[in-house]
């Protein structure tokens, strides 16, 4: 199966949504010091983003993005979405279509290009 057409909209899409979610929880992590555990989800959700954002198309064709997801990554997207983020409409689609291609892509569900000799 050939990549989605509109894959690095998927990609970009996804990445605005957990990078503007990383910087909402920042806000409330500093708020509230007795709660590290936000900042293991600030670093989850800006990590990805980073990575996510960071792969070139050539990268994402070729099958050589797959090397810096997770399965953990998959499992960030996962708690997202089971709720409690009071997420928007938009954000919630984007977060799902983003796990759906990442789960695909690491499942190698996709044929890459070859790479250029």
């Amino acid at each position: 199966m050939k990549l989605p057409s509109d894959y690095f909209e998927i990609v970009a899409n996804g990445a605005r949504v957990l990078h503007a979610l990383g910087v909402q929880l920042r806000a409330r992590a500093e708020k509230l010091p007795e709660a590290p555990e936000l900042w293991l989800a600030v670093r989850d959700l800006d990590g990805l983003a980073g990575r996510l954002a960071d792969n070139t198309a050539a990268e994402w064709q070729q099958g050589f993005a797959g090397l810096l997801i997770t399965g953990q990554d998959v499992g960030v997207l996962d708690d997202l979405a089971a709720g409690g983020n009071q997420l928007t409409a938009k954000q919630e689609r984007a977060i799902a279509r983003l796990r759906d291609f990442l789960q695909q892509y690491c499942d190698h569900a996709f044929e890459f290009d070859e790479p250029a000799a």
